[in-house]
């Protein structure tokens, strides 16, 4: 992650969402370069905006638990899974299980519980 972290950084600056996305990663896991939570909600909101599941999902976790710095808010963070689910592919179908698993334990007044769901 050494010699890749700049490569994904300048693939970045040209709107490439998975390297937003890998930007992000790098910056929460300290692959490459330093941990620094902050720069990675910044590349994390940056690839959401374009869409990106990967990064709708990681956003919508943290927000849930309160994780990368962010204030715990439950509802953002259902809102960040179901935009997720949205724009789901092969690569990142995550939120699909995280949305079911919230569905069947609820969250009061956000979401309901649905065993069926």
């Amino acid at each position: 992650y050494a010699k890749a972290f700049p490569f994904y950084l300048q693939a970045a600056k040209t709107e490439i969402q998975e390297a937003v996305y890998w930007v992000a990663q790098c910056y929460e896991h300290g692959m490459g370069t330093k941990t620094n939570a902050s720069r990675a909600v910044g590349f994390y909101r940056k690839a959401a905006a374009g869409g990106h599941p990967g990064a709708l999902h990681r956003l919508g976790m943290a927000e849930l638990k309160g994780e990368l710095g962010l204030v715990k808010s439950p509802r953002d963070g259902v809102k960040w899974l179901k935009l997720s689910v949205a724009n789901a592919t092969p690569e990142y179908p995550q939120a699909f299980y995280d949305l079911a698993v919230l569905h069947e334990e609820g969250i009061p007044h956000i979401v309901f519980q649905d065993q069926a769901y």
